[in-house]
């Protein structure tokens, strides 16, 4: 069970990093704003410091940091029939985030 807590902490933390993000956006989901990108790129940012400083969970943290959008979605918005649409988004905004995971944990490696 120790182990688990970084993981949910972290979890924990990206949700209420795009709940922030959505507020501050002034926009229900955080996809609506047209500073989204600003915001994906800081939780991208965000995985790559995660990855360096836990390289062994870095593909966790990435796809961890995007889904954690879901929530937000889900109690800020009523689902639609663009549910589907917003979570092959999501699934797709996860390939930026892996890459980006994974050349922190390489860069990690590298280092030692």
């Amino acid at each position: 069970m120790r182990r688990a807590w970084p993981t949910l902490a972290f979890a924990l933390a990206a949700i209420l990093y795009w709940f922030v993000a959505s507020t501050i956006l002034v926009a229900p989901e955080p996809w609506d704003s047209p500073r989204y990108p600003v915001a994906l790129s800081v939780a991208i940012g965000l995985v790559a410091v995660a990855s360096y400083a836990a390289p062994r969970h870095a593909g966790a943290w990435a796809v961890i940091a995007i889904v954690a959008q879901i929530p937000v979605l889900l109690t800020r918005s009523a689902p639609g029939p663009l549910l589907a649409v917003g979570l092959l988004t999501l699934a797709i905004e996860c390939v930026p985030a892996l890459a980006a995971a994974f050349l922190a944990a390489r860069l990690r490696a590298v280092r030692g």
